[in-house]
């Protein structure tokens, strides 16, 4: 497939890569595909359409795989931020007449 151009379409693309593909068949068989070629076209482009079946559908599982694991990821995410805005929560100090420590019971010398 040719890479996107800055500024082109998708039906520029399309010309772009339809005129690669000829080329690429001219190189590889000496010629261009036309509709009195002996080859079956319709048995061919079958063929192709069931290749591009299997490709489309292992795009599709790796799709599924991709959203489970952003689902997990965005689990953690969740997580985490509980964790955090519970480690940045202030905790409130107790007066200090409710301290149930004594400093006389700890001298420091």
């Amino acid at each position: 497939m040719t890479d996107r151009p800055a500024g082109e379409d998708c039906v520029q693309l399309v010309i772009a890569d339809l005129t690669a593909r000829r080329e690429l068949g001219v190189a590889r068989y000496g010629k261009s595909l036309w509709p009195t070629d002996p080859e079956a076209n319709l048995t061919e482009a079958y063929e192709e359409i069931l290749d591009l079946l299997v490709y489309l559908r292992g795009e599709l599982e790796k799709r599924k795989l991709l959203d489970a694991e952003l689902a997990a990821l965005r689990a953690e995410n969740a997580r985490l931020k509980e964790q955090w805005a519970k480690l940045l929560t202030p905790v409130e100090e107790p007066p200090d007449a409710e301290l149930s420590v004594d400093p006389d019971d700890y001298p420091l010398f």
